[in-house]
């Protein structure tokens, strides 16, 4: 009875040992996908002009609890316009159902705005190298002139015929 009470004591273990590897593959492979699939669904604006493409989108404001999403046609786009501040200060006040273009970059369904065209009003959130309007304006770290730049601009930024209009 005991040699009987042996093997199945350490068939537990075993199985309760294959069944925590599993488990553990399975997690780590959840986390892997959510990294590679939701990588770019959470880029913040600057990457979003680093990586993307020029593009003009005319569409209608959409809340999207906290975020604001462009539609169009079919499609559906998240928009980031950056600092809620900024936006105030420029008198942008976004309302579901608004027209809207947007001139900006995307990448996948994620554009960042250099240009807003609502209500007949124009406003420019970054500058030509892609910068923020806001960025360097003494708000939070790095303050004034301490920004990181792009150099030559050679890649990334809004280019004169997206946001210097």
């Amino acid at each position: 009875m005991r040699i009987w009470s042996y093997f199945i004591i350490k068939k537990e273990v075993k199985m309760k040992k294959s069944f925590l590897i599993a488990v553990s593959c399975v997690l780590f492979s959840v986390w892997g996908c959510s990294m590679v699939q939701g990588g770019e669904g959470h880029l913040k604006g600057r990457e979003i002009v680093e990586k993307g493409e020029a593009v003009t989108i005319k569409g209608t404001l959409k809340e999207n609890g906290e975020e604001w999403a462009v539609v169009a046609g079919d499609k559906t786009y998240n928009v980031h316009f950056g600092k809620e501040d900024y936006r105030e200060e420029q008198g942008v006040k976004l309302e579901e159902g608004k027209a809207v273009t947007i001139e900006g970059k995307i990448v996948g369904n994620d554009v960042a705005v250099c240009v807003l065209n609502m209500d007949g009003k124009t406003t420019r959130f970054r500058k030509k190298d892609g910068r923020p309007m806001w960025a360097g304006r003494g708000h939070g770290k790095g303050g004034k002139g301490e920004g990181k730049g792009k150099g030559k601009g050679e890649k990334g930024g809004c280019g004169e015929s997206d946001c210097d209009k």
